[in-house]
C-alpha cells in the first residue's frame, strides 16, 4: 500500500497495531492518564516525522504493551475518519502473550476471539453535519444562511465481550481484520 498517497485537505496521521495470538485479538483498556480513559482500543499513535506507519504501529505496540516479539501478517486499508484522521492499521502475530504494560497509557489487557468480530452485535449511525462558525462569511454563498449544506453519516459498530464494549474505530478495525483473517484461514 502506498503510505505516501496524497489526500486533499489537512489530516493527522496515525498507525494502529492489531495484535493477534491464537485466533484472539489483544485489546487494551486505556488508563485514566490518557484521552478516552477506560475505553477499549488497540495500541497506536501518531506517526512521527520521517517514520513509516508500520514502524509506528510496531513502536506503539512495544511502548504500550511491552511486546516486541511480533511478525507482520498484513496491513489493512487506511481508514479516513470524519474528524480528519487517517489511520493505518497493521495486523501482527504475537510470539506469546507475555505483556509488560505501560501503566501511564494502559490499565489492562484482555483477549477476545477473532470470530466474535465477524458480525457486529449492534450498528448505529451518527449524522455528520457541517457546522460553520459564527464568523463564517455566509454573505458569499447563494442563499446565505439558508445554504443547503450536505449531510453525511458514519456507521458505528458495537461488539460486546464480557464487561467490555468494543466500539467505534476500534470495532471497525477489528471487524475488517477479522474478515481478512477468516479469508486467510480458508486458503
Amino acid at each position: 500500500m502506498d503510505w505516501n498517497c496524497k489526500l486533499m485537505g489537512e489530516f493527522e496521521y496515525f498507525a494502529v497495531a492489531v495484535p493477534v495470538f491464537e485466533n484472539q485479538f489483544a485489546f487494551e483498556v486505556r488508563s485514566s492518564y490518557v484521552k478516552q480513559p477506560g475505553e477499549v482500543s488497540f495500541p497506536g499513535g501518531r506517526i512521527e516525522a520521517g517514520e513509516e506507519p508500520c514502524l509506528t504501529a510496531r513502536r506503539e505496540l512495544e511502548e504500550e504493551l511491552g511486546i516486541a516479539d511480533v511478525s507482520l501478517l498484513f496491513e489493512l486499508e487506511p481508514l479516513v475518519t470524519p474528524f480528519n484522521y487517517v489511520i493505518f492499521p497493521y495486523v501482527f502475530q504475537l510470539g506469546d502473550t507475555k505483556v509488560n504494560i505501560n501503566p501511564v497509557e494502559v490499565d489492562k489487557v484482555f483477549y477476545a476471539p477473532v470470530d466474535l468480530f465477524l458480525k457486529p452485535h449492534h450498528v448505529s449511525q451518527v449524522d455528520v453535519v457541517l457546522q460553520p462558525g459564527d464568523d463564517f462569511p455566509y454573505g458569499f454563498l447563494p442563499g446565505g444562511r439558508n445554504y443547503p449544506w450536505k449531510r453525511g453519516y458514519y456507521r458505528v459498530m458495537f461488539f460486546f465481550y464480557g464487561e467490555h464494549v468494543i466500539w467505534g474505530l476500534t470495532a471497525r478495525i477489528a471487524h475488517e481484520a477479522a474478515k481478512r483473517l477468516l479469508k486467510l484461514s480458508e486458503t
